[in-house]
């Protein structure tokens, strides 16, 4: 068989990017959290901020570690 009967088989890297990404969306999530309560602070979209970080607060008070948060938030302020 050829070389150029194979299917062709590259897109590994794009299936490896995608990945990377998709593990490292918590964390960039997670880390968003200081900056959004600073702008929270100001006033700017508190609706919005609350809407988007509610979950990441639920989860931290459903694992016990809402006073970690805090610390995080308080370092922001």
């Amino acid at each position: 068989m050829d070389k150029k009967d194979e299917p062709d088989r590259g897109g590994g890297g794009c299936a490896i990017a995608l990945v990377i990404v998709l593990m490292l969306l918590p964390v960039v999530y997670a880390i968003g959290f200081g900056p959004a309560v600073w702008l929270h602070k100001r006033d700017v979209a508190p609706e919005a901020i609350e809407a988007i970080y509610n979950p990441l607060i639920w989860a931290a008070e459903a694992v016990g570690q809402e006073d970690r948060l805090e610390q995080y938030a308080d370092w922001w302020q």
